[in-house]
């Protein structure tokens, strides 16, 4: 398990990944998981690093193609696919998705396979808000959940 730390406009990303693809996407403060060691950024796969500052720099679709290596259950699987279809700039609420997925009770345990999801912005889940319009729980916090919606509205400078 390896992981680069990355720049951004919402602060040091720290991506752990291996050869099957991401597995955590870390926020500035949050603890690096146990047995990560430091890879060289210019040596990373599916060029992760540059990928990652293209995704910054406005190119949104640039983290399509980076593999996500998570595990959950068959419906936060479905949840976590579902949500990484929602285009850029577009939001969805947790209700949604659930009918989304063919589960029209299924709001609450959208939120809960959304809140376990461990590659924030790879995995899209800031794109998930409430019913109501509310920027809803978000592990990295509603000011990093705002600045993503704008950035992919095209109005991040507004920050």
């Amino acid at each position: 398990m390896q992981l680069v730390a990355i720049g951004s406009p919402i602060g040091t990303l720290r991506v752990v990944f291996d050869e099957q693809g991401v597995s955590r996407v870390l926020f500035e403060g949050e603890p690096l998981p146990e047995g990560a060691v430091e890879a060289d950024p210019d040596a990373a796969p599916w060029s992760l690093v540059v990928r990652f500052r293209r995704y910054f720099g406005g190119l949104l679709g640039a983290l399509d193609a980076i593999p996500a290596a998570v595990s959950g259950s068959p419906f936060q699987s479905a949840a976590w696919a579902a949500v990484r279809a929602v285009p850029a700039g577009e939001v969805v609420t947790y209700q949604q998705l659930a009918d989304r997925l063919g589960h029209p009770n299924g709001a609450r345990a959208i939120g809960r396979a959304m809140a376990t999801n461990l590659t924030p912005i790879l995995i899209p889940c800031h794109r998930v808000v409430a019913g109501d319009g509310s920027l809803a729980g978000y592990r990295g916090g509603a000011t990093r959940k705002r600045w993503l919606l704008a950035h992919e509205a095209g109005q991040s400078s507004l920050f």
